[in-house]
């Protein structure tokens, strides 16, 4: 669970946070390990399975969201990206997925 640690300073007045390990861990990247796509009647939704949970998109033209791996993460530790950093991320993915096969021809 994200508990913080409350400290004191020297003289116990001002209390300062200190962020758990947990939250040490959140600053690290989200890698995409897998994307699955489907259909659905208004649509293509789609399924990034990642290090520290799911993006989600269900393609019925609703919003793409995180879905945190519980208990590990929970979802509000993830509140701060937007649907555009949840869809560069599995972009980022799907061009290293198209990069790492490729080959160019040139005339000869």
């Amino acid at each position: 669970m994200l508990q913080k640690l409350i400290q004191f300073n020297g003289q116990g007045a001002t209390p300062q946070v200190s962020p758990t390990t947990n939250e040490v861990k959140m600053k690290k990247t989200i890698t995409v390990k897998s994307v699955r796509y489907f259909e659905t009647n208004r649509g293509v939704g789609y399924e990034a399975k990642t290090d520290k949970g799911s993006i989600w998109n269900d393609g019925n033209g609703g919003p793409t969201y995180f879905e945190a791996n519980y208990p590990e993460y929970h979802n509000k530790d993830f509140s701060h990206l937007s649907e555009t950093d949840l869809e560069l991320l599995i972009n980022k993915n799907e061009e290293g997925k198209r990069t790492k096969g490729l080959r160019i021809y040139t005339k000869s």
